[in-house]
C-alpha cells in the first residue's frame, strides 16, 4: 500500500485520487455494462472495480 502511496505523489494526492472515485458524476459516455448502483465513479456491478 505504500507503494501505491508513493505512486501517486504521497498521502495527501492519494487521498484526494481515491475521494474522486466517489464523487466525480458518472459520464454516461462510457461503456458500462451490469450497472447497478453508481456512486460517483465507482459502479457496485462492476466487479473488476473490487
Amino acid at each position: 500500500m505504500l507503494g501505491l502511496i508513493a505512486l501517486y505523489g504521497g498521502s495527501k494526492k492519494f487521498k484526494s485520487k481515491l475521494d474522486s472515485l466517489f464523487t466525480l458524476p458518472w459520464n454516461p459516455k462510457y461503456i458500462a455494462r451490469n450497472v447497478e448502483i453508481m456512486v460517483g465513479q465507482y459502479c457496485q456491478g462492476n466487479q473488476p472495480d473490487h
